[in-house]
């Protein structure tokens, strides 16, 4: 029985061969043989990772006699100790390790490093053993003992033994195919295995719809929307290069204006809807309020209801009419009716109220669903300590919910600066008496819809798009989101 030794023993291919190798009745494994990383360990421990687990990937039970082996070094090993070698290195350490070995000893190969060599025959069983009798014109030329023989490709392989007979009884003038083997790993030490690939393909097969869908409906419209600012169009007329004569109209009461305004309604919204809901989603998590199912569900009802069916509802319930919702509460409280949606102040008081009722609810489940993670010991320990119900809330609930806090800060800025449909409901157009509702993408679509002026609409929505933006950064600098200590 011919004794064999395994270079590259500890990677995928090496772990092949030592079960292919097990029960020959012609060869017996004598010998591992790995890197200096692996060098003067059982084999067992040099498959070892840092997290203690056993990076063994054959699905046959490792044998203990294999596993107590000791790994030898490549660079040192004695390939006079064995009869034969196997060796499973990658292509770089093949060609400077296996020519020693070859000197002495045969050496049968998976890498490539010698494949190319005109007195290397690449031999696969039953269709070419003939080219053998290169490895005689091998050792006289590079006067070894011993030979190298590489394997084929493994994709090639079972190509080649399957267009034999076909070639012998029929010939072949030409073959397409299709390998997919550089998902598998090609061979490599320590290779590819499938949980590897799957853990690398996976995150960006789930990424992919949202990549794509950001690619379409976000980069390239804000992409084609700068390069629109910077054209005079008018309809379908051709467009015109003006440079940046449209931000420079950007400079209009109008404009202006409508800035003032989303920046209020902004301000307003997020006064409101940062605390208020935290305050809620507070109370429904601690057990105060009975029937918390219900008012969970009361206060989210509102997200679901179409901004067109509430704006109408808004608007005649807070109409000049004096028997209309709110003028009718006015009066029973002893106080004047209002025409509400005529005079700026009481136009951004309903535009706030159509807001916050209909975003409370979103807003606390947000806050809700961070309040079931904070582990109930902490308010356990602090009550012990003494700590009433508000210093909890201020020293355990508040830091707890901290990214909770920044992100529906962060949307609500978004949302602020983005108000169009509660706006154009109220009044049923883009543009209000006297401009008293107007908002930053009511005056685009009033300038792109209503006027035709692409070019202006698309400058102010840049304009917008970096307000946002700007005013995030800030904020996310100052709760200092962008660390990594939080």
């Amino acid at each position: 029985m011919l004794k064999i030794a395994i270079v590259g023993a500890t990677g995928i291919v090496g772990q092949q061969a030592i079960v292919s190798l097990l029960g020959h009745p012609w060869f017996k494994i004598t010998k591992l043989v790995a890197s200096e990383r692996s060098a003067g360990k059982k084999y067992i421990d040099a498959l070892r990772d840092a997290n203690g687990s056993i990076r063994w990937w054959c699905p046959e039970e490792l044998p203990g006699d294999i596993a107590s082996m000791m790994v030898e070094e490549a660079a040192s090993f004695d390939p006079t100790s064995v009869d034969v070698i196997f060796s499973t290195m990658d292509t770089g350490p093949a060609k400077e390790l296996e020519p020693k070995y070859a000197k002495t000893t045969p050496v049968i190969s998976t890498a490539s490093a010698f494949r190319y060599e005109p007195d290397t025959p690449i031999l696969v069983g039953g269709v070419n053993m003939e080219h053998a009798a290169l490895l005689d014109v091998q050792r006289k030329n590079r006067g070894w003992k011993g030979f190298i023989s590489p394997k084929s490709n493994c994709t090639i392989a079972g190509l080649v033994v399957s267009l034999k007979p076909v070639l012998d009884n029929f010939g072949v003038k030409q073959v397409m195919m299709t390998s997919l083997q550089a998902m598998s790993g090609a061979g490599r030490t320590p290779g590819l295995s499938a949980m590897d690939m799957m853990e690398n393909v996976v995150p960006y097969i789930f990424a992919a719809p949202f990549i794509v869908f950001f690619l379409i409906f976000f980069l390239y419209p804000i992409l084609y929307t700068g390069q629109m600012s910077l054209f005079s169009q008018r309809g379908f007329a051709p467009p015109q290069f003006s440079g940046f004569f449209n931000y420079q109209q950007l400079n209009n009461d109008y404009f202006l204006t409508a800035c003032k305004i989303s920046a209020q309604y902004t301000l307003l919204t997020c006064l409101i809807l940062i605390p208020v809901p935290l305050v809620l989603a507070n109370m429904l998590n601690s057990g105060s309020v009975k029937q918390a199912g219900v008012m969970k569900s009361a206060l989210f009802i509102p997200a679901l209801t179409s901004v067109v069916m509430a704006g109408l509802f808004f608007r005649y319930a807070f109409s000049a009419n004096q028997d209309a919702i709110f003028n009718a509460v006015m009066r029973f409280l002893g106080l004047p009716p209002q025409d509400w949606l005529a005079q700026q102040g009481t136009t951004m008081f309903v535009l706030v109220v159509f807001c916050c009722w209909k975003w409370m609810g979103v807003n606390v489940v947000y806050y809700y669903s961070a309040l079931q993670s904070i582990p109930a010991d902490l308010f356990e320990s602090a009550r012990i300590d003494g700590a009433n119900a508000f210093k909890q809330f201020i020293h355990i609930t508040i830091p707890s919910v901290r990214q909770t806090i920044i992100y529906v800060l962060t949307i609500s800025i978004y949302g602020g600066f983005s108000m169009f449909a509660e706006s154009f409901t109220l009044f049923n157009s883009a543009r209000t008496p006297g401009d008293i509702g107007a908002t930053v993408v009511s005056y685009i679509y009033s300038q792109g819809f209503n006027r035709n002026n692409f070019g202006l609409a698309s400058a102010a929505g840049i304009v917008l798009l970096l307000i946002v933006l700007i005013i995030n950064i800030i904020q996310l600098y100052f709760t200092k989101s962008f660390s990594k200590e939080v």
